[in-house]
């Protein structure tokens, strides 16, 4: 693919002759970056576009896992708006705008690169040198082309789910953890619920599995809540967010649900962890259901 978006860069390049001389006006409506080396495994490109019907992820590279080649995938338009932003607060915007020009002659084996943007009005910059928050803009493109490179529906089977979330209030807090094990699937839940409540007092009862076997029907409604409940798209979109400082360094409130998450299918697997309520009905309800029924 490395092959292919070379050639879409040298279009682009052509194209720059007639954008060139703008001066970028409103946002990016497309970037083409890529970093050829010796070695190939460290080489990579990913092209990021905005079109009529939608915006389009093409990316070509090793991120130590294994090799991604992925062309004009669709990817939600949350991707290229957080690239704008990332851009932005790297500096990388900034770099490609000042279209330096790399002076690598006689110098054995330096990296080749390329970096070209398009804005609204048609003005197009473009720089070889190596732009500010060029890892972090590369780490960014990566995690959102393995994130919406496999659909749920290609995604397979579910075959583990991790989902936890510690609160201030009895029935916030829960575990739940499915697993499996010699061919079989292993169930563990921990919950409270308040049976009663009246007058200032309250009856509870506290769900606690460890490793209970789920029927094949106990799977398969499992399954169909996480499903239902969008589970895959919410975990592909957070594990291609861009994040930026700021809200990094947002202080918690003390009364916050703090939750983890790793799910994982046949061919895609996702983990988060973070503060507030994620929603997930009704597959809370079937994992809290299925536990009352395996504890009875």
């Amino acid at each position: 693919m490395i092959s292919v978006l070379t050639g879409i860069l040298a279009a682009g390049s052509m194209f720059a002759l007639f954008g060139c001389g703008k001066r970028p006006s409103g946002e990016i409506v497309s970037a083409w970056i890529s970093v050829a080396r010796m070695d190939y495994g460290n080489s990579y490109s990913f092209s990021l576009r905005e079109t009529e019907e939608g915006v389009f992820l093409s990316c070509d590279e090793d991120d130590g896992t294994g090799r991604l080649e992925l062309e004009n995938i669709p990817v939600p338009p949350s991707v290229l708006e957080d690239f704008r932003r990332a851009v932005g607060e790297t500096g990388f915007e900034a770099s490609v705008r000042a279209g330096k020009k790399a002076h690598t002659k006689g110098v054995l084996d330096a990296p080749s690169r390329k970096a070209s943007f398009t804005w609204e009005n048609g003005a197009v910059r473009e720089t070889s040198v190596k732009p500010e928050g060029e890892d972090q803009i590369r780490s960014f493109l990566s995690k959102a082309a393995r994130a919406y490179g496999i659909s749920e529906d290609e995604a397979g089977a579910l075959t583990y789910l991790s989902l936890s979330a510690a609160a201030s209030w009895i029935e916030g807090s829960f575990s739940f953890d499915i697993h499996e094990k010699k061919g079989g699937y292993l169930f563990s839940a921990y919950f409270t619920e308040v049976l009663y409540a009246e007058e200032g007092n309250w009856e509870e009862h506290t769900v606690e599995l460890n490793d209970a076997a789920l029927s094949d029907a106990q799977l398969e409604a499992i399954r169909q809540a996480v499903r239902e409940s969008g589970l895959y798209d919410s975990l592909a979109s957070n594990a291609a967010r861009w994040i930026s400082p700021k809200y990094d360094e947002a202080e918690i409130p003390m009364d916050a649900t703090t939750y983890h998450i790793s799910a994982g299918w046949e061919r895609q697997s996702f983990s988060d962890s973070g503060w507030g309520d994620p929603h997930y009905e009704p597959l809370l309800s079937v994992l809290k259901e299925t536990a009352r029924t395996l504890e009875s």
